[in-house]
């Protein structure tokens, strides 16, 4: 059974883009001073490492906390092998992986290919489960089966639409939601997976991480600048082709919205960020989708998440202006700040 939303303690983790071999080690190092929840490598084929050999390089450095792939997708990568690289992770790892999986965004659209649908993730989720289980898995013709080890990763689905937090709660291990930290978008998110785990064969629900993009620095000019890019991508992630009203959007927004869909790129830039400008969306997109600034600010911003509902923060500063700084600055003010506010509330509830 999965502890009560009144005993839960808060936790926070956070993954990032593995640009080379330094950056992996100082990332692992930073969680492991910090005491981060769990760290975990991005799979974005043509703009980083490899996410298993970055997770690999992690394990080495961060071995007393989880790890993670955050995440991956059954297009690029066929769902066998994934399942395979995350038994061996789990198995040397003893602190425990986490397999992210999702449809697929800037890792599929990169390389000209669609993401799985919803059916599709469905049977390919289900199937991955059964695997790393160590079920016996009907291929076509023959089958796979995974008998050389006992250690279960645990398998986790990204998700921000109705159908795939729906598929999250009935079936997966935890979720990484993608959807916004505002109150109205996390009671959304929330209550479409409590939905989906009505559903579930096990009494245990699913953990529920809600996705924060970081940028914490000591000049908040220098995030300023910055943010704007994941916000276009997030937005892009969360939005695509819907009805921007139909996605938590405000109405006098949809028309900008629509357009920044239709301009930003799945590959990052300062053009991402002008045109966030240029749309008006600064301020309504980083509200939604970011913790930024200097460290006060993000302390403020992270306790609004809370007050939100956010009982398991997931960070990402894969577009941050410098990502260790986010990472170390983050839990050397905010972190040990928020857990002891947070540990305090319950005490007194």
């Amino acid at each position: 059974m999965t502890e009560s939303a009144t005993t839960q303690p808060l936790k926070v983790g956070f993954f990032f883009w593995p640009k080379d071999a330094p950056t992996v080690r100082k990332m692992g190092e930073l969680a492991e001073e910090h005491g981060y929840d769990f760290a975990g490598v991005a799979d974005s084929p043509g703009q980083c490492l490899d996410c298993w050999v970055a997770a690999t390089l992690l394990s080495a450095v961060a071995p007393s906390i989880p790890i993670a792939v955050s995440v991956t997708n059954f297009v690029t990568r066929h769902w066998t092998t994934t399942a395979s690289a995350a038994a061996s992770l789990a198995a040397i790892h003893k602190a425990g992986f986490r397999l992210g999986v999702g449809a697929g965004h800037s890792a599929v659209r990169n390389f000209g290919l669609a993401g799985s649908s919803v059916r599709e993730l469905e049977q390919q989720l289900e199937a991955t489960m059964r695997l790393v289980r160590g079920e016996e898995v009907s291929i076509g013709p023959g089958s796979a089966q995974l008998t050389w080890t006992d250690r279960r990763p645990e398998v986790f689905l990204a998700a921000s639409h109705q159908k795939s937090l729906n598929l999250a709660g009935r079936l997966a291990d935890g979720v990484f939601v993608s959807y916004g930290l505002a109150p109205e978008n996390i009671a959304h998110s929330t209550s479409e997976v409590a939905r989906g785990a009505r559903e579930r064969s096990e009494p245990a629900s699913p953990q529920v991480w809600q996705l924060a993009a970081l940028d914490c620095v000591e000049d908040r000019r220098i995030a300023r600048a910055t943010v704007g890019q994941i916000c276009a991508f997030l937005t892009g992630y969360v939005v695509g082709k819907r009805d921007p009203a139909q996605r938590g959007v405000p109405s006098e927004l949809a028309g900008p919205v629509r357009e920044l869909i239709a301009r930003f790129s799945t590959r990052p830039s300062q053009r991402d960020s002008a045109l966030v400008d240029d749309l008006g969306l600064f301020d309504y997109l980083s509200r939604r989708f970011a913790i930024w600034g200097e460290p006060r600010e993000c302390l403020e911003q992270a306790r609004s998440a809370v007050r939100a509902g956010a009982r398991s923060l997931l960070l990402t500063v894969g577009r941050a202006s410098n990502p260790a700084e986010s990472i170390d600055l983050f839990g050397r003010h905010v972190l040990p700040a928020l857990r002891a506010e947070f540990a305090a509330g319950q005490g007194a509830a």
